[in-house]
């Protein structure tokens, strides 16, 4: 959380409504929830991206953004599955 924090109020608020949404999340839906305006908007957008916290597919209002943690664990999985999966399995 400290992560997250150092990158302002308005960053802050823009992650916790895109966790709501989900894993991954369009610009489009976080637009709608969110109570910021376009530029302020994508500049948090931009901050979390920068930080590594978001990933970007292409540019709003087109884009959709997903979790690091999610990739993350989807990279973990195309490649074997993550250290979790292997203690869990016979």
């Amino acid at each position: 959380m400290a992560r997250l924090d150092r990158l302002g109020p308005v960053a802050k608020d823009v992650a916790q409504k895109g966790a709501v949404i989900g894993r991954e999340f369009g610009y489009d839906v976080l637009a709608l929830i969110a109570s910021q305006s376009q530029p302020r908007l994508r500049e948090a957008l931009d901050r979390l991206t920068s930080a590594g916290l978001l990933f970007v597919r292409g540019t709003p209002p087109q884009s959709s953004y997903i979790s690091n943690d999610h990739a993350r664990k989807s990279s973990l999985a195309a490649h074997g599955g993550d250290r979790a999966d292997h203690h869990t399995q016979p």
